[in-house]
């Protein structure tokens, strides 16, 4: 086993993590404004020097024309999950639950009565 390659992808899946919390849903706007901070963050100013897997479920955000093409131009290549793909799912739903329990509790709410304009 090329311990470079694991060593490079451990790098990978931690350092492009990026993550949006919104109150109504995600669209292809909403998922291309996280995308940058996710390359900036693992790589910098710098964009990568060969195309790096950008892996997404199968919501229609994600697989937008539009969402596909700004993903090329910041050096990722979309990649889904296989539809109905118990395992790569369960990867998934567990960051959200995670992120549910850890932050989304403790994060400031919009009160509708109090802040209305």
């Amino acid at each position: 086993m090329d311990m470079q390659k694991v060593d490079s992808a451990r790098s990978l899946i931690a350092g492009v993590m990026h993550w949006a919390v919104t109150t109504g849903g995600f669209n292809s706007e909403t998922v291309q404004d996280v995308m940058p901070g996710a390359v900036e963050r693992r790589f910098g100013n710098e964009l990568p020097a060969s195309p790096v897997e950008w892996l997404t479920d199968n919501g229609s955000c994600y697989r937008a024309n539009e969402t596909r093409q700004f993903a090329r131009m910041l050096g990722l290549e979309s990649k889904n999950t296989a539809v109905r793909s118990p395992e790569s799912n369960r990867i998934a739903e567990s960051f959200v639950k995670t992120i549910k329990r850890d932050y989304i509790v403790f994060m400031p709410k919009p009160d509708p009565v109090h802040d209305s304009v």
